[in-house]
């Protein structure tokens, strides 16, 4: 047995989500939920991005170090996180009305954060959402089940073991996400060859190459204007690109993560037995956060709304999320994060029983109540 099922798009074919009655959906939500404007298509992009290129001319223009490390490797990630975060809408088409607003700053956000515009629309929009926690088409966090980890080669179940740990998160970014299929992807994990796959893949890795030679031309500049060494070109390229980037990369595994993993949450080897409306509710917490952490983020974190209706910008999911609480409770597992609750959940979610339904420990034993919907 394979321990890593096929989750790539040409692996074997997982049945869809079925598709909701006709309006139930537009039902739930109020107009104004669901409005959206160019202007907010252009400013919200334009100012985190602008954040983001000042924050580079920072750590270039700065000679002190303690402020450099505090740019690179605590306000940079965030900015990464509202960048992709922005960059998810736009690939949505959401984030404005104008088709063209959308596709262009998408392309542009997600260049910092290593995401390419059309790869990840494949990735998320078609099959993270046409088939959320069906692992043979969903590999988002998708979990092996316990016999599949006794039967894996050590090295693979050493990274599995790895990934499914707090300090792993990044790991399985990089690993699972960014590598194999964000960055020219094995054939294996797309649908077909494409042209625009490469472009997008060639455009992330020249602009982010553009950037740092930048940086470094700048630091340069003003350590000649200043009649001082430039810094060496190693520690900028780590302090432009590397750590921020790996940071983000943690910051944006434990979002995947806590988004469709708990142990309250059910994946499925090829079918859900529920309908589409409840089986988006079922395997999307309704996470509870601080306000200060929805708006430092772009309220990622209001997840439920986003996949019932992926219609609904990031600017207008927390009155998404009220009318879906008010009009379609059933089945939402609304929980109040906290530190012990995130650690439960890693420690809990280690290996899936897609037989018995509910989540087990690596050597097979329960950690979670049965969740069977059928």
């Amino acid at each position: 047995m394979n321990p890593i099922l096929p989750t790539d798009a040409a692996g074997p074919s997982a049945s869809p989500v079925s598709a909701p009655p006709q309006g139930q959906i537009a039902a739930l939500f109020s107009p104004e939920s669901k409005r959206r404007t160019n202007l907010a298509g252009v400013l919200y992009p334009v100012a985190d991005l602008a954040l983001y290129y000042l924050c580079i001319f920072a750590i270039a223009h700065s000679r002190a170090l303690w402020f450099q490390i505090l740019i690179s490797g605590a306000i940079l990630p965030i900015l990464l996180s509202r960048l992709f975060v922005l960059g998810h809408d736009l690939t949505h088409k959401i984030l404005a009305e104008s088709k063209t607003i959308n596709v262009f700053f998408g392309r542009w956000v997600f260049i910092p954060t290593l995401h390419t515009f059309s790869l990840w629309e494949l990735y998320h929009n078609v099959y993270h959402h046409g088939f959320s926690n069906i692992r043979k088409k969903d590999y988002a966090w998708a979990p092996w089940s316990p016999e599949e980890y006794r039967q894996a080669p050590w090295i693979k179940k050493a990274l599995y073991r790895l990934e499914r740990t707090v300090l792993g998160h990044g790991v399985w970014t990089i690993a699972e996400h960014i590598v194999p299929r964000m960055l020219f992807p094995n054939a294996k994990y797309i649908d077909k060859p494409r042209g625009i796959y490469t472009l997008d893949s060639l455009l992330v890795l020249a602009a982010n190459a553009g950037l740092t030679a930048g940086a470094l031309a700048l630091n340069r500049w003003f350590a000649y204007r200043n009649g001082i060494p430039p810094m060496p070109s190693w520690e900028l390229v780590a302090l432009v690109l590397v750590l921020p980037w790996l940071v983000f990369s943690w910051l944006f595994g434990w979002m995947i993560f806590i988004q469709h993993t708990g142990p309250e949450v059910p994946w499925y080897d090829a079918k859900t037995p529920l309908n589409y409306l409840d089986h988006q509710k079922s395997v999307t917490p309704d996470w509870h956060f601080p306000f200060w952490f929805g708006w430092l983020f772009h309220f990622i974190h209001v997840h439920t709304a986003h996949h019932v209706n992926a219609k609904i910008p990031a600017y207008n999911l927390n009155r998404a999320q009220a009318e879906l609480r008010g009009k379609s409770p059933e089945r939402m597992a609304s929980r109040k994060w906290t530190v012990w609750v995130y650690f439960d959940s890693v420690r809990r979610c280690k290996t899936y029983d897609f037989e018995n339904k509910r989540w087990c420990d690596f050597r097979g034993n329960p950690t979670g109540p049965k969740l069977d919907f059928s």
